[in-house]
């Protein structure tokens, strides 16, 4: 088999895969548009580029076919085939797996290097727009994130699988502040899988964060205590798998609850359950957990304590979000 063949084949491979994927995502969408025909839907990303693209893709797989059919030995063709069934899920796995892998390790520029490239062969993927949204969250590039949440969410795909990117772009609406906004965005993912433990230790952090309007009222605290137990009750007994720092973000964030409510004892034991139970193998999630552990130990007048945990969090994950607002803590403490 010459080189071109199987150059062609290879291009096949992820010409067909591609193929797959827009069938799967993108035809679903254009159904649900169907009734908003004569508007432009905004957010969306521009109509040509995916056309271009598919395009290059379908000349790419006509031009494999022509490379396998042309193949004399019929042992040869049954390894055309092999490879044409394996290669684009295995090739697709592969670079899922290491941009969730870079993610873990805080490399946020690879992980987007990597997205970017399925994104490519996946343009309108609402579940890569949402991988992309999480690691955007991540390095802190915060308006980027809403962004690509907000097209993953107008994907027009069922309901249950939108909440991921519900509760993702709570997150980076409350870590802009904009807290009303945020409560609405993760009480509507509560009313579609409630007993999600991350989804109600989002909503108890739309009360707990900093905002400029003054300290939250007694009230929103009680209310974010009574979240962050809920969270932690259905992470107990939930029979899935947890998420890298899973319980320790919502050990962490029960502390800072307690902290702000005045009471320093139970506090400082959510503190101890937290550091159990912390991964620092998964950099951005720990930097997180000791980001919000200084948030628990400043609210309770445990300034050194604070500080330890800041700079635990700057040296997890310097360049990321909760690198840099443990930073900008340790600069307001002087």
């Amino acid at each position: 088999m010459s080189t071109l063949g199987w150059m062609g084949s290879l291009a096949c491979l992820w010409s067909a895969f591609a193929w797959y994927r827009w069938r799967r995502d993108v035809v679903p969408q254009r159904r649900g548009r169907a009734r908003e025909r004569g508007r432009k839907a905004a957010g969306h990303l521009p109509q040509f580029e995916p056309a271009r693209r598919r395009l290059v893709l379908i000349c790419l797989w006509a031009a494999a076919v022509y490379a396998a059919v042309s193949i004399e030995s019929p042992s040869g063709r049954i390894r055309v085939a092999w490879i044409l069934a394996i290669l684009p899920p295995v090739l697709w796995g592969v670079l899922a797996g290491l941009a969730r892998r870079s993610l873990r390790r805080g490399h946020n520029a690879t992980a987007l290097r990597l997205n970017g490239i399925l994104l490519w062969l996946a343009p309108d993927s609402a579940s890569l727009l949402c991988q992309r949204g999480g690691i955007l969250f991540a390095a802190g590039r915060l308006d980027e994130a809403a962004a690509a949440l907000r097209k993953a969410l107008a994907q027009g795909r069922r309901e249950a699988a939108q909440v991921p990117a519900m509760e993702s772009l709570g997150r980076v609406l409350t870590a802009q502040g904009r807290h009303e906004e945020a409560g609405r965005a993760i009480t509507a993912a509560i009313k579609l899988m409630s007993r999600r433990s991350r989804l109600h230790s989002a909503m108890a952090e739309t009360f707990l964060w900093p905002r400029e309007a003054g300290e939250p009222r007694p009230a929103e605290l009680e209310e974010a205590l009574a979240l962050t137990n809920c969270a932690l009750d259905y992470e107990g007994k939930s029979t899935g798998r947890s998420g890298p720092n899973c319980f320790a973000e919502l050990w962490a964030d029960q502390a800072w609850a307690f902290a702000l409510l005045g009471r320093r004892d139970p506090a400082l034991q959510a503190v101890r359950r937290a550091l159990d139970a912390i991964d620092d193998t998964g950099r951005p999630q720990a930097a997180g957990v000791y980001w919000r552990l200084g948030m628990a130990l400043r609210s309770a007048a445990q300034d050194e304590a604070a500080a330890k945990y800041f700079k635990k969090a700057c040296a997890a994950d310097p360049e990321g979000l909760f690198g840099t607002l443990a930073s900008k803590a340790l600069d307001q403490a002087g």
